[in-house]
């Protein structure tokens, strides 16, 4: 009986595991254009860290093995991936995350609102990155 049990064992050892799944990809877009100041920046970016690092928030993420992408936005033509995707795996993961978006340089500052094409970024972000059950665009924005 310990054979068996021990060449099972062996046998399961040799499997490939399966890929993890990812419940949640989250895009996170955060307004850079004119109408927001160099405080409200940090305001948006420091905020978004402090989420990420909320003991609810990060659990999700890793239970939900979340993708994450951070998007800055402003006016016409002005959108741009900050933070490609990003796998949330572990709590060392988000906190890595967290501290990316903590360093991210602002792209723009004297530019309009173009929320519309923020979100059509967004939404073709979807496609580039993993193949998860649930998408969502989290917008910041002061328009």
């Amino acid at each position: 009986m310990r054979i068996k049990a021990r060449l099972l064992a062996g046998f399961i050892s040799v499997l490939p595991l399966p890929a993890l799944a990812c419940d949640l990809a989250l895009v996170l877009a955060v307004d850079v254009s004119g109408s927001v100041d160099a405080t409200e920046y940090r305001i948006q970016m420091d905020g978004l860290a402090a989420g990420l690092r909320d003991g609810v928030v990060s659990e999700a993420l890793v239970r939900a093995q979340a993708q994450v992408t951070l998007i800055q936005w402003s006016g016409r033509a002005r959108q741009e991936v900050s933070i490609p995707w990003t796998a949330t795996h572990t709590f060392g993961d988000v906190e890595a995350l967290a501290q990316s978006i903590e360093a991210a340089p602002r792209p723009w500052r004297n530019y309009s609102t173009a929320l519309g094409e923020a979100l059509l970024l967004g939404l073709t972000q979807f496609s580039r990155g993993a193949d998860c059950d649930k998408r969502v665009i989290d917008v910041a924005g002061d328009s």
